[in-house]
Order: structure tokens, then C-alpha cells, then sequence
């Protein structure tokens, strides 16, 4: 029911109680017109907080309105250089970098000059006390599957021979046999080289 009509009604039930003929009457319709009321009050309570919140988000659209969006920056497009055909030829004809040779490859060619080449040619007393921590993780997992005491047992072994055929044959017919090394394995040559040098 709108709220015009609900006024409507309350003052008909206003009129009435006037000329109301008892006490039952007269409670009856004090109750009617006090709901009614109570209805028509938080009805224009709830249309007037309606109103507001109506105006404070128009006024909110309007600032919204107002504000203007930021400029665009466009990004500096970056220039890429011009290849022209001279520059195409003279980059073929340029001369190529060289490579500078590996601590391996000048080791090979027996050119290797620097302090440590020097050293790995040096001869070796004890290969027990040779091996480093280093080398001793990379022997052990590389070419004696994680066994500790097979390597031990070999670089003792190895220590014993008279000379670097002997040792060299003992480490290709036996050892290699026995563990299967792969030809060319960076640790093998690496074991290899302290064991010639123990015997140098």
C-alpha cells in the first residue's frame, strides 16, 4: 500500500475514534491507528534515507565526471640500426675471432705454460697423499660405482709396481675390466695422468 493511502486510512481511523461508542472500541482502533502509524513513520524514514544515499551517489558521478583521464604517454619507438649491403660485406670479410685454447687442449699439445700445467707434470711420491678431496668424490663415484674401499684398495695397489708399464697395465687389463670405464671419461684420463706421474 502506498504511503498516501495508508495517511488516508489513518486519518479515517482518527475521525472514527472521535465518535467511538465504548472502551473495546476505542482500544481497538488506539491499536489499529498506533501500527499504522509506526508503518507510515519507518516508511518515510526508509524513502528519506533512499533520497539521500540517491543524491550523495549522483554527487559521486558528477566528481567522477569531473576528473579527467590521464594523458596517454606513447612509448619511444627505438630505432634499429640500418643494415646496408656494404655493411653486410664487410662483416663477411672481417676476420673471425680465434679461440683461445683449453687448459685440456694445451695440456695435448704440450704448449699448456701456466704455474698449474707446470704442476700436473710434476712427478708424484705417494699417490694416497696426491689425490685431493675432490678428486678422491670424482674417482669414487666415476669409476668405482660409490666404492670407497675398491678405490683405496687400487690407489695402493697402483702404488706398488716398479715402473709406469706395469702400473698402466695393471690399471687398462684389471681395473678398467673390472669396473668397465668408458674410454675418454674426463675422470679416467684425469686418474691416468696421476698415475703416470707417479711413475715419472
Amino acid at each position: 500500500m502506498e504511503i498516501k493511502n495508508k495517511k488516508q486510512e489513518l486519518s479515517d481511523l482518527l475521525g472514527k475514534l472521535n465518535s467511538a461508542g465504548s472502551y473495546d472500541e476505542v482500544i481497538s482502533l488506539a491499536q489499529k491507528i498506533t501500527v499504522l502509524a509506526s508503518e507510515i513513520k519507518t516508511t518515510e524514514h526508509l524513502v528519506k534515507n533512499f533520497e539521500i544515499q540517491l543524491q550523495e551517489a549522483e554527487e559521486e558521478l558528477k566528481q567522477i565526471r569531473k576528473v579527467q583521464p590521464e594523458p596517454i604517454i606513447e612509448s619511444k619507438k627505438i630505432e634499429e640500426p640500418v643494415i646496408t649491403p656494404e655493411i653486410v660485406v664487410q662483416k663477411t670479410f672481417e676476420k673471425p675471432m680465434q679461440r683461445a685454447a683449453t687448459i685440456s687442449e694445451k695440456h695435448e699439445s704440450g704448449t699448456d705454460t701456466t704455474l698449474a700445467g707446470k704442476f700436473r707434470k710434476s712427478p708424484i711420491a705417494d699417490l694416497v697423499k696426491a689425490v685431493n678431496i675432490n678428486q678422491k668424490i670424482l674417482f669414487t663415484k666415476e669409476l668405482f660405482k660409490g666404492d670407497s674401499f675398491a678405490f683405496n684398495e687400487a690407489l695402493n695397489k697402483l702404488n706398488t709396481f716398479q715402473n709406469k708399464e706395469e702400473a698402466l697395465g695393471f690399471l687398462k687389463s684389471d681395473l678398467q675390466n673390472k669396473h668397465s670405464w668408458k674410454e675418454g671419461s674426463t675422470a679416467l684420463s684425469e686418474f691416468v695422468e696421476l698415475v703416470e706421474r707417479r711413475y715419472v
